[in-house]
């Protein structure tokens, strides 16, 4: 990254910052304590907020709450310190901006890209007769998707809890990614004549590979954005 880490903001000694790793939804909070050109080293958790033990090589997410919004940075770890304060040592290889996330006390698990693109296809389960259980197609918009979920802006009700098979669009990619997912929110909005509904999908498939690989698309998008817009 350059000297990028050294030049972010809110990055110092001391501020507090959110670790994910593997399929953790849950941040554990730690702390900055050094930092240089690529690398950031953060206080080292204790043995038991850590689901399963750091091993260097690992992918790992930090977010960063900022005023007005978040950083989101990927890497991976490097090595430990043990004298003094345990720390880990990360390697920064992404970094990606979340403007609203930092006013709320609670961190979220995925650098989150608006897109507005209509879904090459969405299909979700509902309630039968007799308890069966029926997929139903729907048109949607993806309003913005992260390698946790998405948000749909969709032309049908669809119910919380609902299984969904999504077909979502990913930027600077000819294909698609498809997904089996969870309604984890649905709230509906538009008129009373042309009903719409802001539906919540809570990714429930994917591996380690493809959120890697749907983050760093999400964040090379996200720096051609603004690298156009200078």
């Amino acid at each position: 990254m350059a000297a990028g880490v050294r030049n972010l903001p809110g990055v110092r000694p001391g501020a507090r910052i959110f670790l994910f790793a593997e399929e953790e939804e849950d941040g554990v909070a730690t702390r900055i304590e050094n930092f240089d050109a690529d690398w950031l080293a953060i206080a080292a958790p204790g043995a038991g907020e850590l689901e399963a033990p750091r091993r260097d090589g690992d992918l790992v997410e930090l977010e960063l709450p900022v005023p007005g919004g978040s950083l989101f940075l990927v890497g991976t770890l490097t090595g430990r310190r043990t004298s003094g304060v345990p720390q880990l040592v990360i390697r920064i290889e992404e970094v990606g901006a979340d403007p609203g996330v930092g006013t709320s006390s609670e961190a979220r698990r995925h650098f989150r890209q608006p897109l507005w693109l209509p879904a090459r296809h969405l299909a979700f389960t509902r309630a039968g007769r007799g308890g069966t259980v029926q997929w139903h197609d729907a048109g949607a918009i993806v309003r913005d998707v992260s390698s946790g979920g998405a948000s749909l802006f969709a032309d049908a009700e669809i119910p919380l809890g609902s299984t969904v098979r999504l077909d979502c669009p990913v930027p600077l990619e000819p294909f698609g990614l498809v997904a089996m997912g969870t309604v984890v929110g649905s709230r509906q909005t538009g008129s009373h004549r042309r009903p719409r509904w802001v539906v919540s999908v809570r990714f429930d498939d994917l591996d380690r590979q493809d959120m890697s690989w749907l983050t760093n698309q999400l964040h090379r998008y996200q720096w051609l954005t603004r690298w156009r817009q200078r």
